[in-house]
Formats: structure tokens, sequence, C-alpha cells
């Protein structure tokens, strides 16, 4: 059954197998199409701005999507269950993209994202069949949740232009084995990657840092915060080896790097000033610290249990080692310390058979 859709069709019969959009048409309706189990064709015109909600949503037999340059909007699961959905053409244009609008698309393995979408919302590709996403330059935020259950995205780019990855964005997703950054101006939210165990390097690249009189072409977005690695943001990546962080970030919230039992060196960057509780807690291979001038404080614990961890060296700006920093660090046997140090907790260096120079 075939059927051309235009302004004066009210109701569509499940039924449906293929449909033509007139080309009179500039908005498909909220749920114009949803549930029609046998839709596999469908045709939409040049002129079509707007997608609504739920308009292609449960169409299980649907296999192929071609957007023409005039659609601007998707709305919220707009294609979501559509779970033989193999290919989508996203085109450049295309502003907004309601949440979930790929939910539960099981086949979608590959899909570009358009320089113009600055937004990814909440559980947009929830548990899709993703392996590889591109993400283009002009994408600013990705809220959270959004890969939520995309069980088999291997490796993930994530642009310069991206100022905020929202909580929990990748968490859980255990084929995860690289993420770049291409730049360091960025909030990454708590637990963004946490649990993505087969996750083995991670490389935020540095941003170059404009005079403050000097425009760039992300001028007309502010941040309301500081670049920063949130809560637990990568904890539990226990295959994660390496690990370069780009130069903008000012803090490392508590348990950013918590039981990454494979890493084996990282360095903090100059531009850090706190370290957060248990940042690195319990990364059990860890043997390679390099802390930089500018970083002011440490939280506690943050060190704890890293037994691997055999020299430290605490820059100028450190004056205070707090309570557990450097607890059951069983082979620390050197730590330098500098003339700032004013004071150091009682059991800073619990367990550990070091000697103090400095």
């Amino acid at each position: 059954m075939h059927l051309v859709y235009d302004s004066r069709t009210h109701a569509v019969s499940k039924t449906v197998h293929s449909i033509t959009v007139a080309e009179s048409v500039t908005v498909i309706h909220r749920s114009a199409f949803k549930d029609c189990a046998h839709l596999t064709e469908i045709t939409i015109p040049d002129g079509v701005k707007s997608i609504q909600e739920g308009a292609f949503y449960g169409c299980v037999s649907l296999k192929e999507v071609n957007f023409p340059s005039s659609v601007k909007e998707v709305g919220e699961g707009a294609f979501g269950d559509c779970t033989q959905l193999r290919s989508i053409d996203l085109n450049e244009g295309l502003v907004h993209i309601g949440s979930q609008a790929f939910m539960g698309c099981q086949s979608l393995t590959h899909i570009t994202v358009p320089s113009t979408v600055d937004f990814l919302p909440i559980a947009l590709f929830e548990n899709s069949g993703l392996q590889n996403i591109m993400l283009r330059n002009g994408l600013v935020e990705m809220e959270e949740q959004a890969f939520r259950g995309a069980a088999d995205l291997r490796a993930v780019i994530i642009p310069a232009s991206c100022r905020q990855v929202g909580e929990c964005a990748f968490s859980g997703l255990e084929n995860l084995t690289v993420v770049t950054f291409e730049g360091s101006n960025v909030r990454i939210d708590e637990c963004a990657f946490w649990g993505c165990t087969s996750l083995q390097t991670l490389t935020i690249m540095p941003t170059a840092v404009l005079d403050d009189d000097v425009d760039d072409e992300n001028d007309n977005i502010r941040m309301d915060e500081d670049p920063f690695i949130g809560a637990a943001a990568f904890a539990n990546c226990t295959m994660l080896r390496n690990v370069t962080l780009g130069n903008c970030f000012i803090e490392i919230k508590e348990r950013a790097f918590y039981n990454c039992s494979s890493l084996e060196k990282v360095n903090i960057p100059s531009g850090v000033m706190h370290v957060g509780d248990e940042a690195f807690a319990s990364s059990h291979s860890l043997r390679e610290v390099t802390m930089c001038a500018g970083l002011q404080s440490m939280g506690e614990y943050v060190f704890c249990d890293c037994k691997s961890l055999e020299v430290i060296h605490c820059p100028a700006t450190i004056d205070k080692i707090p309570a557990g920093t450097f607890s059951g660090c069983v082979n620390l046997r050197t730590v330098i310390l500098c003339e700032g140090l004013l004071s150091i907790d009682d059991d800073a260096f619990e367990g550990c058979p070091l000697s103090r120079h400095g």
C-alpha cells in the first residue's frame, strides 16, 4: 500500500508500505506515521522544514531515510525504536535534534552530526547500535546520558568547539576503546566516561589560549565555569593506560580517575590548581606522576593505594599535604618537598617506606 502524504492527510493506515510526502508539505506532524510497522520507504522532498515529535516512532521496518537540505528540526523521539533503520543522512543546515530522536535504533551503526547542530540532548542515541559517530566542529554541548546504552560504540572524537560533555554521557560503554578531545576548553561532567572498562587511550589536546581582546569563532558562547574534569569522570576505566591532558583545565575533581588500575603515568598540567579527593586513588599501576608548578591544593587521599608509585616531586606552589594523600603507596620511597610546604597531615604518608628530601 502506497500513500501520498499532504496537508489533507489526517490518518495513516498502519499497513502502509511506502509514503511520498507531497512537495507542498513543510511539516511532518507529531506521530504522523507512528507504529507503521510495515513502512519500508519514505520520500521526503526539499521544502520540509520540521519532522515533529514521534513522527516515525516504532516504524520497525524502515531501513533508510534521506533528509533534504531544507530540514531544520527533528523532534523528540522522531525515529525512536526504528529497529531496522540502518542509514540516515542528516543534512547540513539541520539545527535542532530532540531528545531520544534515535533511541533504540539498534541497526544504526554510523551517523554524522552536521556542524550546524550545536547541542545533543538527553538520551539522543540511547540503546542504539552506533559503532562510529562523526561529530563536526560546531557542536558546543552534549547533554547527560546522550549515548546511554550505545554499547557497540568503539571510538569517539569530540571537536574543539565542544564546551561541555554532560553527566554520564558515555558511562558504562564497555566497548569504547579510544576517546579524543580536539581541545581542552571543555567541562567534562560527573561520571561522563565512568565504567568504560575497555577504554585504553584518552587524549585531550591543548587549546590555543587567546588574549582577552581577541575573538574566536565561538565568541558568542561564553562558559559559566572554567574547564574541569568532573567527579568520577573516568573512574573504573580499568584498561586506561595512556592519558594526555590538555592545558586549559583548572581542576581535576574528586575520584576523576579512581580505580584506573592500568594507568601507569600521568602529567597534571600547569593550569590545574586543585586536584580533588581520591582523584587517582586505587590506580595500582600508577608509577609516575608529574605535578607542574601552578598546582595549589590537593584533597585527601588523592594517590591513596597507588601501590606502584615510587617517586613524587611536590611543586613549590603546594603548601599542604592533606590526610591520606599517599597512604598505602607501599613502594613510595622518595618524596621531594619544596620550601613552600607549610604542613603535612599525620597520616599523609601512612604505610610508605620513604625518605624525604627538601
